[in-house]
Order: structure tokens, then C-alpha cells, then sequence
């Protein structure tokens, strides 16, 4: 009879299911066994790999009639151990599986070497993917911050050589949030420079806006620019936040016949329900 060798993760009252990788915490012991140990001689237990900063030792931790793998998370993200199971005869299986402690935003790392069954969390079956799409979504400006919670910085920099309002920056909150309707607020911290170098003006602003399921914007109230500086040549210069063309945009108006330069970022945070 062939042996198995299917790892189980246990941290105090926290149980994990047979063969899935497991959520923790940092600061109390796993043990990590062999679901069924039928016909098993020996057990090889390594730690393939241990998130940076960790003092937990990688490399094969014991190797004999030792069934069980003990170690203590002290820092956040993953813990990937491997199980070889062993008969009398030299027959053998192992099993891979990932032991993780999220971070205070709900984030965990994924350790590269890790293939889809190692990481089916919960029963999952996407492998790397929710812990890497987070992190990955955030070189975009995305932070998605719960089930139904998003932030989303955009930044945009333009040159507006006369008076025209133009976007800086804009938003799609159909892009954005997955449920509807989402309330979203809007806000923006925009520069702008004379080409010359003469005159520059900041503004700050915010904003508060419906998001129907159909995507229509509504704005509650007007947008409140909250905090301004100009130099004395700038003084006709705006900003502003609207939805004019069915986007949120952070829109600029510089002045007649003059080159001025922006650069800002539009941040809108919501949830819908």
C-alpha cells in the first residue's frame, strides 16, 4: 500500500483543513503533520522558505521517526514547508503547503517558489493571485483595503497654454469598484508652475460623490478647494473636481496666452454596499 503524505496545519484553537495551506498569526507555535501516517516510517520535513527577517531556519529541520514540524512565525507573510513521507520499503510522496501571517492592511506575500495547490488558502484555487494581485494592483495606484473597500491614486501632469480647463487627472469608478452603489470621495493636491518660472499656485481640494450601479455620478454638495497658495501672478489660476463627462476628473485652468505646467494627483476612496 502506497503511503500519502498530506500536510495539516495547526496553530493553538486555529485548525486547518486536510492539504490547505492556512492563515495565522506571528508569536504562537504551528504544528504541521501528516494527515494520514499509514504504513510511514520516516519523515523529512524541510522549510523551503521563510519570509526576510525571519529567524526561522530553512533547510531540511529534522529527517527520521520525527512526524510532526514545529516552528513559531515571527514576522508577517509566508512560512512554505515541505513533507517527503516515507514506508519501509523506500516508497515514497510528499506535499507542499504554506503556513502565512497577513499584514496589518490584510496583505501577505506569496514565497516565489510556491505553485497553486501549496497556496489554496481557504480551498482557493488561484494560487499566488489574491495575495499578489493586492501589491500588484498597487503599482497603479490601487490599494484595495477590504471586500468592498477601494483607494485609488491617479496621478497626471499637462501644460495648458491658454485658459481652457483641462483634466489633469481622471477617474473611472466603474474601473474601480466591483459593487454598486459605491459612495466616493474625491480628493486632489495639484502644482502649477509658469513655464517662465515666474509665478506657481497650489490647490487642494475634495469632493463627495454617488456612484449608481449604472455608473451615473452624483455630487453631494460642491467640491470645497481647502487649501490654496498662489504667488501674486497666479491669481486667476483654478482647480476643481467634476463629473462633466461621466468620469471624476481633477480639471485645471491656467491663464490667456500663458504656458503653465501641472502636475497632481487625483485620489478617490470608496465602498460600496
Amino acid at each position: 500500500m502506497a503511503v500519502t503524505a498530506l500536510i495539516k496545519f495547526v496553530q493553538g484553537v486555529l485548525v486547518g483543513a486536510d492539504g490547505q495551506a492556512l492563515f495565522g498569526a506571528v508569536g504562537a507555535p504551528v504544528v504541521a503533520s501528516n494527515v494520514s501516517n499509514s504504513g510511514v516510517t520516516r519523515w523529512v520535513w524541510t522549510m523551503l522558505d521563510v519570509p526576510p527577517g525571519s529567524a526561522v531556519p530553512t533547510g531540511v529541520i529534522s529527517d527520521g521517526p520525527t512526524p510532526t514540524l514545529t516552528f513559531t512565525p515571527d514576522v508577517e507573510h509566508s512560512y512554505f514547508a515541505r513533507l517527503d513521507a516515507f514506508d519501509s520499503s523506500g516508497r515514497t510522496a510528499f506535499d507542499r503547503r504554506v503556513f502565512a501571517v497577513k499584514n496589518a492592511a490584510g496583505r501577505w506575500r506569496p514565497p516565489a517558489g510556491a505553485q497553486g495547490p501549496a497556496l489554496n488558502f481557504g480551498g482557493q484555487a488561484r494560487g499566488w493571485a489574491p495575495g499578489q494581485e493586492p501589491y500588484l494592483a498597487s503599482v497603479d495606484g490601487l490599494w484595495v483595503v477590504g471586500p468592498r473597500g477601494r483607494v485609488y491614486s491617479f496621478p497626471g501632469e499637462l501644460a495648458t497654454p491658454g485658459a481652457a480647463a483641462t483634466a489633469v487627472a481622471v477617474a473611472d469608478p466603474q474601473a474601480v469598484f466591483d459593487t454598486f452603489p459605491a459612495g466616493l470621495a474625491a480628493d486632489a493636491i495639484v502644482l502649477g508652475t509658469a513655464a517662465d518660472g515666474t509665478d506657481r499656485a497650489r490647490f487642494a481640494l475634495s469632493a463627495l460623490f454617488k456612484v449608481a450601479a449604472g455608473g451615473a455620478i452624483t455630487q453631494d454638495g460642491t467640491t470645497d478647494v481647502t487649501y490654496t497658495r498662489a504667488s501674486a501672478g497666479a491669481g486667476t489660476w483654478a482647480a476643481t473636481i467634476d463629473t462633466s463627462t461621466g468620469f471624476v476628473r481633477l480639471v485645471v485652468t491656467g491663464e490667456a496666452a500663458r504656458d503653465v505646467r501641472w502636475s497632481g494627483v487625483l485620489q478617490v476612496s470608496g465602498r460600496g454596499v
